[in-house]
C-alpha cells in the first residue's frame, strides 16, 4: 500500500495525460476537480491509499468509473456529480443483480489521461476506497472495443451511466446489459449513443467490477498508475528538452523524443461522441513536419518534409504524445483538445511542444498482432489511414528529427 498525497496526485495526472496520447481528458479538468475537492473538503487531508490488486480482500469487488464523449465537451464541465452518480448507481446495480450482492470497495481508472485517471482518485477521496495501482488500457483508447478488458477477455457488461445532475433534479440513469458480456463493440455503440441522447456529448461510465484473483499481469498492465507517477514527477521537474531522455534514463519506459516544434496548422471536429482531425508541427528554424491524425487519441502519427505528402511512422496502440513548452519553464502534457481555442475552435498556432513516442505494455499483445491489428482498423479508416499496425519497434532514428 502507498499513500498518494496532493503532489503526488498532480504528478500521476501529469504522467497520465502524457501517456493517454492525445486522449483521455484534459489535465486542467483533472486538476480543476482536485481543487474542488480541496475547496469543498476544508480541513480534510488530500490523500488515498494505492494498492496493488494482490492486497485487495477476498471477494470485495473494484469498480472503474470514466467519462465518455467527446473530449472538448468534457473539458470545460465539471464531472465531479457525473462520477458520483454513475458510481452509485453501479452500488445499487451490484446489490440487486447479482446473488449473492457484490460488495465494491476498491476505485480504478478506465484508462490513462488526466481526465479519467482522476475521476475514480475523486471516487477514493470521496468515499474513502483504496485505488488500485492499475487500469483498462496503459493508455487512452478511443471506444471501449479497444479497452484491455474487451481485448482480453474480460466482461465489459453490465455497465451503469448517468448524467451530471444534482439532487434538485432527478437524473437521468441508464443500464446496459448484454445477452453476451464480452460484446464490448455494442456495448461501445448503445454507450455512444447514451452520451448523445444525455446532452452534452458526455455522460458519466461505471462498470468493470474485478475481485482480486481477476487481475492477471498477462492481461492488465499492473503497476501502471505508479509508472504515471514517476513519469510525471520527471516531467514537472526537467528541462523540456531533457524530459524523454530523462524517462528513458530512470528506466520507467522505452521512450523517443523530439524537441523545437510549434504548431502551425490543424482542424477538428465534433460528432458521434468523438473529436476528430488533425495537427501539424513543424521543427523551428528546420524544413520537417510531425501530423497527428486523430479520433479522440493519436492514431497516427506522420512525418517527412513535405506537409503534403507525410509518410506514417507509428500508429496506436503505441503511444503518440506531446507537451507543450511553456515560456515560464514549465511542462504541461496536453490533449489534442488542448489545441485548440474552446470558444473559437481554432487550432491554436504558434504553440510550441515537445513531441515523445512512447511504447505500450506488452499486455496489449496478448491475443497477438494480428487480432490487435483488426480491432484498431476501424479507427485508423475514420482518420484516412488504410495501412496496418506500426510498431514503436519499428521506427528508425532516421525518423526522429530535432
Amino acid at each position: 500500500m502507498k499513500v498518494l498525497k496532493k503532489e503526488d496526485i498532480i504528478d500521476v495526472l501529469y504522467g497520465a495525460t502524457l501517456l493517454g496520447g492525445g486522449g483521455g481528458g484534459s489535465l486542467h479538468n483533472g486538476i480543476d476537480m482536485l481543487e474542488k475537492y480541496i475547496e469543498t473538503h476544508p480541513g480534510k487531508p488530500v490523500s488515498l491509499e494505492m494498492i496493488e490488486p494482490s492486497e485487495m480482500k477476498d471477494g470485495v469487488y473494484s469498480a472503474v468509473t470514466a467519462g465518455m464523449g467527446a473530449p472538448t465537451a468534457i473539458k470545460e464541465t465539471d464531472f465531479s456529480i457525473y462520477a458520483t452518480n454513475t458510481f452509485d448507481l453501479l452500488k445499487d446495480m451490484a446489490g440487486k443483480f447479482y446473488d449473492p450482492p457484490r460488495v465494491l470497495g476498491y476505485s480504478m481508472a478506465v484508462e490513462m489521461g488526466g481526465f479519467n485517471t482522476f475521476v475514480p482518485m475523486l471516487i477514493s477521496l470521496d468515499q474513502g476506497y483504496p485505488f488500485i495501482n492499475t487500469e483498462g488500457a496503459a493508455r487512452a483508447v478511443p471506444a471501449l472495443s479497444t479497452l484491455l478488458f474487451g481485448m482480453n477477455g474480460y466482461d465489459t457488461s453490465p455497465l451503469a451511466m448517468a448524467d451530471g445532475f444534482t439532487d434538485t433534479k432527478e437524473h437521468d440513469k441508464v443500464i446496459i446489459q448484454l445477452k453476451d458480456p464480452k460484446n464490448s463493440a455494442v456495448a461501445e455503440k448503445l454507450g455512444r449513443d447514451v452520451t448523445i441522447e444525455l446532452g452534452y456529448q458526455m455522460a458519466g461510465l461505471c462498470g468493470w467490477m474485478l475481485k482480486k484473483e481477476d487481475f492477471d499481469a498477462e492481461r492488465l498492465p499492473i503497476g501502471s498508475i505508479e509508472i504515471a507517477r514517476r513519469i510525471g514527477k520527471i516531467l514537472r521537474n526537467s528541462p523540456a528538452q531533457d524530459v524523454f531522455k530523462n524517462i528513458a534514463a530512470e528506466g520507467i519506459v522505452e521512450c523517443k523524443g523530439v524537441s523545437g516544434y510549434t504548431v502551425v496548422a490543424g482542424e477538428s471536429g465534433s460528432g458521434a461522441g468523438f473529436d476528430n482531425g488533425f495537427i501539424l508541427f513543424k521543427n523551428d528554424g528546420g524544413d520537417h513536419y510531425y501530423r497527428f491524425d486523430f479520433q479522440n487519441e493519436n492514431l497516427v502519427v506522420l512525418g517527412g518534409k513535405n506537409a503534403k505528402a507525410l509518410s506514417p511512422i507509428m500508429t496506436a496502440p503505441d503511444i503518440i504524445c506531446a507537451f507543450k513548452v511553456d515560456g515560464g519553464g514549465g511542462n504541461l502534457p496536453v490533449t489534442n483538445a488542448d489545441f485548440f481555442d474552446p470558444d473559437t475552435g481554432k487550432v491554436l498556432v504558434g504553440t510550441k511542444v515537445c513531441i515523445g513516442l512512447i511504447p505500450v505494455d506488452k499486455v496489449w499483445w496478448h491475443t497477438g498482432y494480428e487480432n490487435v491489428n483488426t480491432v484498431w482498423k476501424e479507427f485508423f479508416g475514420n482518420v484516412g489511414y488504410e495501412g496496418d499496425i506500426i510498431k514503436y519497434e519499428d521506427v528508425s532514428d532516421a525518423d526522429i528529427i530535432a
